[in-house]
């Protein structure tokens, strides 16, 4: 008994002066514990999910998850007969799950059959394997993944024109902010189109060949 009266006086005697000295913490200490624990908070707390626009019927990009994102490349190179996106095209699978994640899309849902991992500017634009330009296109409802295809394709061509080539820049611009509303643009006739030839956009729109 006497035995543990002694060991409570001693943790009492040890105790006593620790608390003590945690009330006279200095400001600067008491500040970085309070940094820590915020940022404890922060890292703990779920990330909500991006929400998709939307462009009429059409699903659009987050803009500040996927803002789009452009590498080096020049007209010049991107119009050469000789490039092909799968000599820069490089996503790998864990790349693709963290961006379905980021748009709250299941890990079963991300198997490329409900969702396509689209570079929002695409590679024959200038676009990278960024994940700031990468964003899980849904093919369903339409129009979805499959014509935006159209609209990169589309976009290529007015960039690529001999006569009266649009800005690469204003061609990225128009399909990171609203590819739907290019869509709407590109003559009926040519939303089929993929092989040589006129691909016009509007009614004046320029048309050129094809990479």
């Amino acid at each position: 008994m006497k035995s543990i009266k002694l060991i409570l006086v001693l943790l009492m005697t040890v105790a006593f002066p620790i608390c003590l000295l945690a009330q006279q913490e200095d400001p600067q200490t008491t500040a970085a514990r309070a940094q820590i624990a915020a940022t404890t908070k922060a890292l703990t707390t779920p990330l909500q999910p991006a929400v998709y626009r939307h462009s009429g019927p059409a699903v659009l990009n987050n803009l500040k998850v996927t803002p789009g994102a452009t590498g080096t490349m020049t007209v010049k190179q991107l119009c050469d007969p000789n490039f092909h996106t799968g000599t820069v095209r490089n996503v790998p699978e864990s790349m693709k799950q963290k961006v379905c994640a980021e748009y709250g899309i299941a890990r079963v849902d991300c198997t490329g059959k409900k969702y396509e991992i689209d570079h929002l500017i695409s590679l024959e634009l200038g676009g990278t394997n960024d994940e700031k330009n990468l964003w899980p296109q849904p093919y369903f409802p339409k129009p979805g993944a499959k014509e935006k295809d159209v609209v990169e394709n589309a976009l290529h061509r007015a960039v690529c024109a001999k006569d009266n080539p649009m800005p690469l820049a204003d061609a990225q611009h128009s399909i990171s902010t609203d590819w739907y509303k290019v869509y709407l643009d590109i003559t009926p006739a040519a939303r089929g189109h993929v092989g040589p030839g006129p691909d016009p956009i509007g009614p004046k729109g320029p048309s050129g060949p094809p990479k």
